[in-house]
Formats: C-alpha cells, sequence, structure tokens
C-alpha cells in the first residue's frame, strides 16, 4: 500500500483496508464493496475496472451497466 492510502476506509461500509479507487467517481473502496467489470476496447484489448454501487449501475459510467442485474 502507497503511503497516501494509508488510513484510507472504504466510502461505502467505512472499513478498512483501502483496496482501490472506483474507475467511475474516485471513491475509495474496499475488496468486499469493489465491482469488478471487465471492459474490451479496441481490437483485442480489456482492461479491468472497479466500481463503486452506484457507478456499476450507472450505463453513462459503465459500459457493461446494462448486463448487470440490478442490486437491492
Amino acid at each position: 500500500m502507497h503511503a497516501q492510502n494509508a488510513g484510507r476506509v472504504c466510502s461505502m461500509c467505512h472499513r478498512p483496508p483501502f483496496f482501490t479507487s472506483c474507475s467511475g467517481c474516485g471513491v475509495p473502496l474496499c475488496q468486499e464493496c469493489a465491482r469488478f467489470e471487465l471492459y474490451g476496447h479496441g481490437c483485442g484489448t480489456v482492461m479491468p475496472l472497479y466500481y463503486c454501487r452506484e457507478c456499476a449501475q450507472d450505463p453513462h459510467i459503465n459500459p457493461n451497466a446494462m448486463l448487470r442485474e440490478p442490486e437491492p
């Protein structure tokens, strides 16, 4: 973990440890709250992305949102 991330907590559950930032809005997330997506771009390029709950469901932010089941 980088020094600037020390002490950061998840913005959703408010627990440490910090895992990654949301690819949509940038809020800090833990591994349990991060929603994993694979984004295909171009000819064979696949990028792993992590989103918060809200960004994962927003088709303006997440290109795969239409393929996800709505979360309760």
